[in-house]
């Protein structure tokens, strides 16, 4: 939901870029739902010989995504460049025109999110009919006992919790940012 909005909010940019700001911040708050999902859909889909490679698999999905993120603009924008030299400038005139395609692509992402959400609210379950384990059915049977701030409060205080954050963050700060240079890597070339 949060992605779908944030990216109907970026639309705007035509009017003030920080609305393209404040949608990729509304889209980074589904960000932690996201990345919890695969742990849950295989508890309740899977049984217990294939969580570890449903979880796997569903894990895998952000950074491929985001790989796949890092090229989808280069589908929509195609400017012109004119020879200044021994280099390849866009050219000046067609700025107007790259702004129209970064829009449309933007709109096509905006309209493409919001017809998966219409497909998963149609075809999706929440649960299958009949549990895959018997510690799926166990899990649905049980109620917890504490409240989310509680659980939360829990796992800030585990250090081994804190220690796989920090060394997640840092490898995500570092695939972004590499994904991110990766077209001035490798214009030389």
């Amino acid at each position: 939901g949060a992605n779908i909005v944030g990216a109907w909010v970026r639309l705007l940019i035509n009017h003030h870029f920080i609305w393209s700001i404040i949608g990729c911040g509304i889209a980074a708050v589904g960000q932690p739902f996201l990345y919890n999902a695969p742990a849950k859909v295989s508890a309740k889909w899977f049984p217990t010989s294939e969580r570890a490679i449903s979880t796997t698999v569903g894990a895998l999905a952000s950074p491929v995504g985001t790989s796949l993120g890092m090229l989808w603009p280069s589908l929509f924008v195609t400017p012109d460049y004119i020879n200044d030299g021994d280099k390849k400038i866009v050219d000046p005139n067609t700025y107007s025109d790259v702004q129209s395609m970064f829009v449309n692509g933007l709109l096509f992402e905006a309209c493409w999110l919001t017809a998966q959400l219409v497909l998963a609210i149609l075809l999706f379950r929440e649960k299958p009919k009949i549990p895959p384990s018997k510690s799926a059915d166990q899990a649905e049977n049980k109620q917890d006992e504490k409240s989310v701030f509680q659980n939360i409060k829990l796992l800030l205080k585990n250090l081994n919790y804190e220690n796989l954050n920090l060394q997640y963050t840092i490898v995500m700060v570092i695939m972004n940012t590499c994904a991110a240079q990766l077209a001035a890597i490798i214009y030389p070339f």
